[in-house]
């Protein structure tokens, strides 16, 4: 579902909410070809071109199948900075300060309690989401992007696939410096 909120006087319209549950109804897999077509289609409906669109706020992630179960990952995992605060439950972990988040939680978990029961069994028809194998989705929250990268952000941003390599890169060097006395890693 997302949540349009437009203000005339001020020339703002707000599009809150998530792209893939949107367009595919979970956010497991989301491709860029598919973020691209959500975005064409939200501008068709709308009759307005928001590829250039500031970008106040964006997620990007990853899912991982895993030879450790959840918890393991969880507990193994400390801190990213240590003025970082942590959130986490029994299916989730966040590192959380106020240019972004870093959240990895249990896919399967997830599933369960967010998508559809047909949207689940086409997955595992389509074999992305296997029984019995350990999965979890790594996500960066950029809470403050044009301070974060250190410009204006915009939706043409967000389809470019050389700002989408960039943001793989900033996952994995963001996840590569979470503190883990063991050295297990979830996206090896």
């Amino acid at each position: 579902m997302l949540t349009l909120i437009y203000q005339l006087e001020k020339r703002i319209l707000k599009i809150k909410g998530s792209l893939p549950y949107f367009s595919q109804g979970h956010n497991i897999y989301f491709s860029q070809e598919k973020f691209n077509d959500t975005i064409e289609y939200i501008s068709d409906v709308l009759q307005l071109d928001i590829t250039r669109f500031k970008v106040n706020e964006f997620e990007f992630g990853g899912v991982v199948k895993s030879s450790h179960d959840f918890s393991t990952i969880k507990n193994n995992h400390h801190s990213l900075n240590k003025k970082d605060k942590i959130r986490e439950h029994e299916n989730w972990k966040m590192f959380v300060n106020n240019l972004l988040w870093l959240k990895m939680y249990d896919v399967n978990s997830n599933v369960k309690k967010k998508v559809k029961k047909l949207i689940r069994d086409s997955l595992r028809e389509e074999g992305k989401l296997i029984k019995n194998i350990n999965y979890v989705k790594i996500e960066m929250v950029y809470k403050n992007p044009e301070q974060y990268f250190k410009r204006q952000m915009s939706v043409t941003d967000l389809q470019s696939p050389a700002f989408h390599a960039l943001l793989l890169t900033d996952l994995e060097n963001n996840y590569a410096q979470l503190t883990n006395p063991k050295g297990d890693s979830v996206l090896n």
